[in-house]
């Protein structure tokens, strides 16, 4: 029996191309000034507004979580939606790292941090299966660093779909916060992840509860504000305090007082996203 396709939702999609679209132009400031090609006098100003376009990626893990659920839901077969994820980054990504492979090192002694040839191919391996960045090994590709924690939560989203009807839903639900509080000591918005698939699972009631909230667009302001400090002070000691804790919690709030309403079509945001061009 063929699967039913997913129906199409334009907030969702819309919030992507947003999201997409912010990272775009992180990298448009990021990169140049890293190379001294951007001008100083812009780099305090219209460059770190360019460069506030990195939390597009904490909007991404919104969104995959929701995407991921939604997608295992639908399956409602491991096996095939780690296939289906598998076939999807895998090849693409295979694409990417083999010239990689076998030309960076070529061209740069410092790549992979100096690893020997002798230890390459075990290195591809490990990139290819996305393991640098939640675990301590060498990273070809530096922007690959977020698949690593999409492919972290792939899995833990699969054992909590094996979990809940053997074990009951309260066991998959401590097994995902458990996850969670470790992946969020390698990076905290890992945690986002966890949000966008409680969306999806109870949009119902979260629909009924925010029925009135029309201000998702404030909610995400706020939201990056607090989130911009919290990782400004996470940066100098990988470490989030306890103020940093109650800012993660009021983060959690305001994403899904942002994520929530938008991805049903609610208040001004949800409004521009209707443009097809998004």
């Amino acid at each position: 029996m063929s699967q039913a396709k997913p129906e199409f939702n334009p907030y969702l999609h819309g919030l992507r191309g947003v999201a997409a679209f912010s990272v775009l132009l992180c990298h448009c400031f990021t990169l140049p000034r890293d190379y001294g090609l951007w001008p100083q006098a812009l780099s305090l100003g219209f460059g770190e507004f360019l460069h506030l376009g990195r939390y597009g990626v904490e909007v991404f893990f919104l969104i995959s979580g929701y995407l991921i659920t939604e997608s295992l839901r639908r399956k409602n077969s491991v096996r095939l939606f780690l296939l289906e994820r598998s076939l999807r980054l895998q090849p693409a990504y295979l694409g990417i790292l083999l010239p990689l492979f076998l030309l960076k090192p070529l061209i740069s002694p410092n790549f992979l941090d100096g690893a020997s040839l002798a230890s390459m191919p075990l290195h591809f391996l490990s990139n290819l299966f996305f393991l640098p960045g939640v675990l301590p090994l060498p990273i070809a590709l530096g922007v690959g660093w977020t698949l690593s924690f999409e492919a972290l939560f792939y899995l833990t989203a699969s054992g909590a779909f094996l979990l809940a009807p053997r074990f009951g839903q309260a066991l998959a639900a401590s097994f995902c916060v458990m996850v969670a509080m470790v992946a969020a000591v390698l990076y905290p918005g890992v945690v986002f992840f966890f949000v966008g698939a409680g969306v999806y699972l109870y949009r119902a009631p979260l629909r009924a509860l925010l029925q009135n909230w029309r201000w998702p667009l404030l909610a995400l302001v706020a939201w990056i504000g607090i989130w911009n400090l919290i990782l400004w002070a996470y940066a100098d000691d990988h470490q989030v305090s306890a103020p940093g804790m109650l800012g993660m919690a009021a983060c959690l709030i305001l994403s899904l007082l942002f994520f929530a309403p938008t991805v049903e079509g609610r208040g001004l945001l949800a409004a521009v996203l209707r443009n097809r061009v998004l």
